[in-house]
């Protein structure tokens, strides 16, 4: 059987938040979604039509600045991306940098 967030969905929302996105995501698909310190919380404007869950948050974070990372069967960590082409000094370990734990979204 299919696990319920490899299963298409339909999804269309408008003038929200990302991390409502996210929750409204997590809530209908299944996916255990923790979000890293440092994800820009814009508004989002989408309409996605049989698309996983994965799918749809890995489309959002090509427009909006973030890549969902699997990190097992269902579960993804969304981290913001960097601009290349702005340096900084380097980091150790994200969390060293911001002293903030991933939030994690459980649709609860």
């Amino acid at each position: 059987e299919i696990p319920p967030y490899e299963r298409p969905l339909d999804l269309r929302m408008e003038g929200v938040t990302l991390l409502e996105v996210v929750s409204t995501i997590v809530r209908l698909s299944g996916l255990s979604v923790e979000v890293a310190p440092g994800l820009q919380n814009d508004l989002v404007t989408m309409d996605y039509h049989g698309m996983t869950g994965q799918q749809m948050l890995t489309d959002l974070g090509k427009n909006l600045g973030f890549t969902p990372l699997e990190e097992g069967p269902g579960r993804l960590l969304l981290v913001p991306a960097t601009d290349p082409s702005v340096h900084e000094a380097p980091r150790s370990a994200p969390e060293s940098a911001s002293g903030k734990d991933p939030v994690p979204l459980d649709g609860r």
